[in-house]
């Protein structure tokens, strides 16, 4: 995934377990991106929980130019933690001031 550093990051996501739409009821979610000493978390927006989904947001001037890691952590109701894969999200510069 890449993204133009200083635009509006929106990642919408579905959580399913075996092919099903997860209900988010009563979980929480977490998520940051980094690379060494930068690290941001990502502001989690629920848009349907009783349907899996939500979105992840953040702005991004002020993110160094590369290739950052996302991941994303969930507790579940009955507190079991469950972290993502990190993805890889590769940061550019805008030729358009």
């Amino acid at each position: 995934m890449q993204i133009t550093r200083g635009d509006s990051f929106l990642l919408g996501l579905v959580v399913k377990v075996d092919g099903a739409r997860q209900d988010l009821t009563h979980w929480q979610i977490r998520s940051s991106i980094g690379k060494g000493s930068f690290l941001r978390e990502l502001s989690v927006n629920f848009t349907d929980r009783s349907a899996g989904e939500f979105t992840l947001s953040a702005a991004t001037s002020g993110w160094p130019l590369g290739t950052l890691a996302l991941d994303v952590k969930y507790t579940t109701d009955v507190d079991q933690i469950i972290t993502t894969n990190a993805v890889q999200i590769l940061v550019v510069k805008g030729v358009t001031p």
